[in-house]
């Protein structure tokens, strides 16, 4: 049963973030479609998926905390979700164009056309340069997700505080997120130029990408230091 629930917070956990990733992925290609309000409408169906999996996840994460797991178990667990979320990142970066494509294809639900030509070459990955303000959104708001579980299981008495604190974590990181990260993405997209659509597109899961994985480090220390 323990093990089970643990699997649920990987798949769960790893999913709200890779939907998070991938509503940005579909704001993104209606800067190179045109559709901007049904991409949008697209966006907020995939948030909502987003917000299902959070929903699945805190739960759990505070039942097994009550259950009184180990505190190795609960870490690596952690770690495993996060893991899995670079790996679901990394696969928005590789195959770019054809989620792209899966993604323009949707339009036929909205009874549009998805006949659209669009260079493969532009999506080649040219550098590996990042976003620097989606690492810090990236690496808060995943501590201020995971990180107060890891911290309650070293303070039980005070658990519910901790995971409270996690919130604003999260408000910060979104702060980040609204003020520097979306307003680049705004820009670009009214801009409709490709190019810069998708090279900024690439710069962001770059820099997702960097932050989960500094975050990963993070609890992989607190695992370490622990034992």
């Amino acid at each position: 049963m323990i093990n089970f629930l643990a699997i649920s917070i990987i798949v769960f956990g790893a999913t709200a973030y890779f939907i998070d990733s991938l509503s940005l992925k579909i704001r993104i290609t209606s800067g190179i479609v045109g559709k901007v309000a049904i991409f949008n409408h697209m966006s907020l169906i995939a948030m909502m998926f987003n917000r299902f999996s959070v929903a699945l996840t805190l739960p759990v994460l505070g039942f097994l905390l009550d259950y009184g797991v180990n505190q190795d178990f609960l870490i690596t667990t952690i770690l495993g979700a996060v893991s899995l979320y670079l790996l679901l990142n990394s696969l928005l970066i590789v195959f770019s164009y054809r989620i792209s494509m899966i993604l323009i294809s949707m339009l036929r639900f909205y009874n549009q056309s998805n006949k659209l030509e669009i260079n493969k070459e532009l999506f080649k990955l040219r550098n590996l340069s990042f976003d620097f303000p989606s690492s810090i959104f990236y690496f808060t708001i995943l501590l201020g997700f995971f990180l107060p579980s890891i911290l309650a299981s070293f303070f039980l008495e005070w658990r519910a505080t901790i995971m409270q604190f996690g919130f604003t974590l999260n408000v910060l990181g979104t702060l980040v997120n609204v003020l520097l990260i979306e307003k680049k993405v705004s820009l670009a997209i009214d801009g409709g130029n490709a190019n810069s659509v998708i090279d900024l597109s690439n710069k962001i899961l770059i820099g997702r990408f960097i932050g989960a994985f500094f975050a990963l480090i993070t609890i992989f220390l607190i695992l370490t230091l622990k034992s």
